[in-house]
């Protein structure tokens, strides 16, 4: 079985290791592609016919499941010291089944997230460079086009209030030669109304050019006010600067007394059932508590013995 890659000599970037027996001959034009063996780019060692020849034995499930029948069937609840010893005994072979299967898991398991980390890793060394490119210019697309339409929104302004000054003047005029001709007391009060208040139509902009292969989008997002529009708007914990470690601490009291919302938190329970372990007599977090989280786990070196 063979499997293979399409890959352009000229696009290969120097931190991506390929053999050199994969140079093309000097008479092969450099846009010439030419077949890589998934093998070719894996090292010398890797266990790849490991990896295509296994095939999962069936039995393992079977026999793992049976073995698991046999101990859901022991009665522990309300069954005394005799339960607990019964359970015990039938848990061993169960507790040796799920670690026969997976030890003949093991090898191919590793290979194929070795195999994973290896190609997701190279195909990122290949699309990095061209991603950045697509992402940095789709930041300055966003970012000039809301320049564009700040800028066209101000002149739409202008040219309103220019279009409305005329309205104006023309309602003046009209004003003037009513009141020469005596028109309606109604009349005047309407040119006079159009003359201190008079609005044009609508002043349009123009559609800005279709784009064929973007849409130019903004998503709403929070941040720390005040944050510093170029860094991570999304900061880590630990990555906090003392002015938004005090951000953080104010945010968190908001959130104690109901001016922000619960939901937006969340509670780190590793790292506080870490100090539970570790400072079992010490132990003292507000609102928290210790607890044992009871149950029964195999000895070193006991899985699959039996008396």
């Amino acid at each position: 079985m063979t499997i293979n890659l399409e890959i352009d000599p000229e696009d290969l970037d120097d931190s991506v290791a390929v053999p050199e027996v994969l140079e093309p001959e000097p008479e092969v034009a450099a846009s010439q592609s030419m077949a890589v063996t998934l093998a070719a780019i894996l090292p010398a060692d890797f266990p790849l016919q490991t990896l295509l020849q296994f095939v999962p034995d069936v039995r393992l499930k079977k026999k793992a499941t049976a073995l698991a029948d046999d101990l859901l069937k022991v009665r522990v609840a309300e069954g005394g010291e005799d339960g607990i010893v019964k359970a015990d005994e039938a848990i061993a072979p169960v507790r040796s089944a799920i670690a026969e299967i997976q030890q003949r898991f093991k090898e191919p398991t590793s290979a194929a997230y070795a195999l994973h980390r290896r190609m997701t890793g190279l195909a990122a060394d290949f699309c990095d460079y061209a991603q950045k490119a697509i992402d940095l210019k789709n930041k300055e697309m966003g970012v000039e086009r809301r320049r564009l339409d700040a800028a066209y929104e101000a002149d739409r302004l202008a040219r309103q209030e220019a279009a409305n000054v005329e309205v104006r003047e023309e309602a003046r005029e009209r004003l003037e030669t009513a009141k020469e001709i005596g028109s309606p007391k109604s009349t005047i009060a309407a040119l006079k109304k159009q003359v201190s208040s008079g609005v044009a139509a609508p002043v349009g902009v123009a559609a800005p050019p279709p784009l064929r292969n973007s849409s130019i989008v903004g998503t709403r997002k929070a941040r720390f006010s005040a944050a510093d529009p170029n860094a991570d708007p999304h900061p880590k914990m630990s990555d906090l600067s003392p002015t938004l470690q005090a951000k953080a601490r104010a945010y968190f009291k908001a959130v104690a007394e109901g001016r922000a919302p619960l939901a937006s938190v969340s509670i780190e329970w590793s790292y506080l059932d870490k100090l539970a372990a570790n400072d079992r007599a010490t132990f003292a977090v507000p609102e928290m508590e210790t607890f044992e989280d009871v149950g029964a786990r195999s000895k070193p070196g006991r899985i699959g013995r039996r008396k």
